[in-house]
Formats: structure tokens, C-alpha cells, sequence
């Protein structure tokens, strides 16, 4: 994301289609976190690709009552109109002419109380696309028609959202460990031993006895989680890499 379009297109054959931000992906706060980029990579010969990407899983923190950002995503669209959603890591993924890679990144975690950034603030993030008016209600900021905002409306509406939603955490991690704990155990993957890349038997691998790798071809599973990942071998939490 820091390397110049006009760089890649000159050395690589492809095309950057896309470079935007994506609204509503800085976590809530008083001081808003950074959006992500969503980037689109339109490959212009056959060959093979690789993703290294963090951040698919886990949110981006809220700190001192901010709100976590989004996660990041990696979907590839074929040329025949089908699309894939990608695992965070993995090497040598065939492409075609034609094929569209949309890379969106995660965003950053908001700092502070969302119900204390100033108004102004908020309508401003809005008029510049950088919020829409529904991700202004995470600031408790009611935005009209005309995106301005209802002073007494907005005013009315974080009175009743501080007190629904108490003291503000230190941290917000985007769920509690105990649905976590539970999303987790829902997951179509299996766990499998955890074996090092090019190790002839299974070993722990950073510490774990076991990994979870991924089966799963349901695209359905989980917004919350790693929804069509039909990459056999891969694990889950990325202690290795296994049969790749």
C-alpha cells in the first residue's frame, strides 16, 4: 500500500483498477482510527501470486473506550464472474489475464470515548466519505438528509447510549474472550498436528501441540471469521503451514 501505482504497473504486469478508502473501517472514537484501503490489482498476464497479510482475524483494538477497526480481506474475482475469498497467507495462487485482486486492508482502532469527539468532526468525516451517516451513529451523531447534523437529536441520543453502555473499556478487542472462545469451536476446521515446513514428522510448532487447519468450502461461514477458506492444509491461526 506504500509503493507508488505508477511503480507496479511499470514493473509487473498488471493494473491497479482500484485505490480507494473504504468507509466506516477506522474504529469509533474521539480520535477516529484510519480507514483501509481497498486496492484492486488487475493482472494482465497468466502466473502466480502471493498474499502475506495479517490482521484477518483478530481486530485492530480499541484503546480507552474507542472501538475496534475492521478486519482486512482478499477476495479474488476470475474472469468468468466467480470469486474467492482468500486465506491471509498463501503462496502460489494461479491467475489468469484478467483476473481482479481487491485487497482491502484493515483498518485502525479508535482511541477514546466516540460519544466525546466534537460534532463537527464527525459531520465533516461524513461529507468527505470517510464515514457514511449510519457509521455516524457509532459517535452517537444523527446526520440529516443534507449531511448536517441534528444538534438535539445527536445530543439526546449519547445521553442514552453512555448510559446503556456504562464505564468505557480500557481495551475493546472486537469480541468478548468467551464468544470468541465459542466462534472459534463453531468453525468447520478440524485440528490437525502442527508440523514445520519441511519437517518429516509432526512437531509443535510456536509452542502449540496442535493447529487448526482449514477444510471448509462453505462461503457462508462466519462474516466474523474466515468465510470460504477452502485452502486444505492451511492453519488457522497460522502456526504453519502444512501440505502446502
Amino acid at each position: 500500500t506504500n509503493v507508488p501505482n505508477e511503480f507496479l504497473e511499470s514493473y509487473f504486469p498488471l493494473r491497479i483498477d482500484l485505490y480507494e478508502t473504504i468507509p466506516d473501517t477506522g474504529g469509533a472514537g474521539k480520535n477516529r482510527g484510519g480507514n483501509g484501503l481497498r486496492i484492486g490489482y488487475r493482472f494482465l498476464e497468466p502466473g502466480e501470486i502471493s498474499i502475506h497479510d495479517d490482521r484477518w482475524l483478530t481486530y485492530p483494538w480499541g484503546v480507552n473506550g474507542g472501538l475496534p477497526g475492521a478486519r482486512s480481506k482478499k477476495t479474488l474475482v476470475r474472469t468468468d464472474g466467480s470469486s474467492e475469498l482468500m486465506p491471509s497467507k498463501i503462496d502460489r495462487i494461479k491467475v489468469e489475464a484478467g483476473d481482479l485482486l481487491i485487497a482491502d486492508t484493515w483498518g485502525g482502532g479508535g482511541c477514546g470515548d466516540p460519544y466525546e469527539r466534537e460534532i463537527e468532526r464527525v459531520v465533516f468525516d461524513v461529507q468527505a466519505g470517510l464515514v457514511t451517516p449510519k457509521g455516524a451513529l457509532s459517535y452517537g451523531v444523527v446526520v440529516k438528509n443534507d449531511l448536517t447534523a441534528d444538534v438535539a437529536a445527536t445530543n439526546k441520543l449519547r445521553a442514552k447510549l453512555k448510559v446503556e453502555r456504562g464505564p468505557v473499556k480500557l481495551f475493546d478487542r472486537g469480541f468478548e474472550q468467551g464468544k470468541k472462545n465459542k466462534f472459534l469451536k463453531e468453525l468447520p476446521f478440524k485440528k490437525t498436528t502442527a508440523v514445520s515446513e519441511g519437517a518429516g514428522s509432526p512437531s509443535p510448532v510456536g509452542g502449540a501441540e496442535t493447529a487448526i487447519s482449514s477444510e471448509n468450502t462453505d462461503p457462508s461461514v462466519a462474516q466474523d471469521g474466515p468465510a470460504g477458506y477452502p485452502y486444505k492444509g492451511l492453519t488457522f491461526m497460522g502456526y504453519a503451514k502444512l501440505g502446502v
